[in-house]
């Protein structure tokens, strides 16, 4: 970035700025190729933020912060903010307006590799942002993976990832991320911005969704991976019987399967979009029982579906 200005202290360093006018200070423009789209909504900016810092000394990552529009309003209600950011313009953009602020930490780095477990100042209380389509998935997956997890995560995804995220049983949209996210978190839609809510405006509506862990946890009892393992072979044939995508899956052999769905009470019929999530918990625990993971096929990381 050439002719960076100087940075603005931290106390005016907080406040709402129009992404326009600060793209024009740095002399920059929204790069295509990146998907950027910059919030410039401020009724936006503040909700995100009730909805991110419930009382100041909040410590939040957030993933993809671009211009700092959300960052600094972040900072200005009292949290301190760990910004994970890859995009070289962008981290000089943060450092120039934030540098100087005592609670922000800058983080160029790529958000899907990210150590979200040992990050800067310690495990964060929430992990916010806007989830680019491409990456959804293995940020999730990440999320997923956190111990502990964080006490929410607030995320701006696409409408069909959101739809996915909260899909409940006999849902259509109902995917293995569904049902994996439902073991560990309590989902649900908080806030639907406009295309209008950004510059350049997208073509598609970004639902905000709000992921809260389950306590007790679901899962207490259950090696989580063994379960992922399992729903993942459930959905392994989209519209197929459940028996069927065990199978197709290599889960077990057909007369393992067989047996472990008799134990549990499952029609062997019925498709995996039609079970609850504690039906996969049941299934999880027999097969463990059974021994069935020591030689389960192992599948390819959840992405968005």
């Amino acid at each position: 970035v050439g002719g960076i200005p100087p940075r603005r202290d931290a106390v005016t360093a907080v406040g709402f700025e129009h992404p326009v006018t600060v793209l024009r200070r740095y002399h920059l423009t929204a790069k295509k190729s990146w998907g950027q789209n910059f919030l410039v909504s401020e009724g936006a900016v503040r909700a995100l933020t009730e909805c991110c810092v419930p009382s100041p000394g909040t410590r939040v990552i957030e993933i993809g912060a671009g211009l700092g529009t959300l960052t600094g309003a972040l900072l200005g209600a009292g949290a301190s903010v760990v910004a994970v950011e890859r995009d070289r313009d962008m981290c000089a953009v943060l450092e120039g307006e934030f540098g100087d602020h005592p609670g922000f930490t800058l983080c160029a780095a790529d958000a899907a590799t990210f150590d979200f477990d040992h990050p800067p100042g310690g495990i964060a209380d929430v992990i916010a942002g806007n989830l680019p389509y491409q990456i959804t998935g293995a940020i999730l997956r990440r999320i997923m993976d956190c111990t502990p997890p964080p006490a929410k995560a607030v995320f701006m995804v696409q409408e069909e990832v959101a739809t996915r995220i909260c899909a409940g049983v006999d849902d259509r949209e109902r995917a293995a991320l569904s049902v994996m996210l439902d073991g560990r978190f309590s989902a649900s839609i908080v806030l639907r911005l406009k295309p209008t809510a950004f510059f350049p405006a997208p073509k598609v509506r970004s639902p905000v969704v709000a992921l809260t862990p389950r306590h007790p946890s679901l899962l207490a009892d259950l090696a989580p991976r063994h379960f992922d393992i399992l729903v993942k072979s459930a959905f392994a044939t989209r519209r197929k019987t459940i028996r069927n995508s065990f199978l197709h899956s290599g889960f077990a052999p057909p007369e393992k399967v067989d047996a472990l769905l008799a134990v549990c009470g499952i029609d062997p019929t019925v498709r995996a979009e039609k079970l609850a999530t504690g039906a996969f918990i049941a299934l999880t625990r027999e097969a463990t029982r059974a021994g069935l993971f020591s030689g389960a096929a192992g599948t390819p990381e959840a992405g968005a579906g």
